[in-house]
């Protein structure tokens, strides 16, 4: 009879021991899945965190040049004003000083009335895009509305269908806040006219 108590105790220590074994294999399992999530909360937070600084010192960047690029056409009217006469020559010599690519004088009806360029009509192809995103920003600053042309569809002259970089320069073009965009040579002389401007409607529409 003892023997069968002995016995009986044995296999109930048996069972509170397995039991209590299960109990803190689940305490620690479920410890190290706590500490595995909070480990990949702060990874996201802190990747987070720093791609939202990388979009503010880019967009501070933007912002910086803009200014400094307003500040060149206070300085430039101020010397327009306060010199008599001021002619293309002067424009010149500013757009040196200044290490400006180019510069336009408009009227209050936005004609062009007096231009330079660094280096005649044109300028690498390289610094082409960022001058014209520069542009853009500064007209959308401004208010005023401005127009992308020539050679958006260029290829279309020969060809019925565009290139990728037209395409997506008509999109760009759109996106940058372009308050209208001319074809010229595709629809005047061009083969495929109506195919271009197709191009041309349907790309920028998907813009908007």
């Amino acid at each position: 009879m003892n023997e069968k108590k002995q016995s009986g105790k044995k296999r109930l220590f048996l069972l509170v021991l397995v039991a209590f074994g299960i109990v803190l294999w689940i305490t620690f399992t479920n410890l190290n899945r706590i500490a595995l999530r909070h480990t990949l909360d702060e990874t996201i937070g802190f990747v987070k965190i720093r791609l939202e600084q990388y979009e503010t010192d880019a967009a501070n960047d933007r912002v910086k040049s803009l200014v400094r690029l307003l500040d060149k056409t206070v300085s430039l009217g101020n010397e327009m004003t306060l010199k008599e006469g001021f002619g293309t020559q002067d424009l010149d010599s500013f757009a040196e000083e200044q290490r400006l690519t180019g510069a336009l004088v408009l009227d209050e009806n936005l004609n062009v009335v007096m231009q330079t360029t660094k280096g005649g009509n044109a300028m690498p192809l390289w610094e082409l895009p960022r001058c014209q995103k520069q542009l853009s920003a500064v007209c959308r600053a401004a208010g005023v509305p401005f127009m992308v042309v020539t050679q958006m569809l260029d290829s279309m002259c020969t060809r019925a269908v565009p290139t990728r970089a037209e395409v997506s320069d008509i999109y760009n073009a759109v996106l940058d806040g372009a308050s209208s965009l001319m074809l010229t040579g595709e629809t005047a002389a061009g083969q495929y006219p109506v195919q271009a401007m197709e191009f041309l409607v349907r790309t920028a529409n998907t813009a908007l």
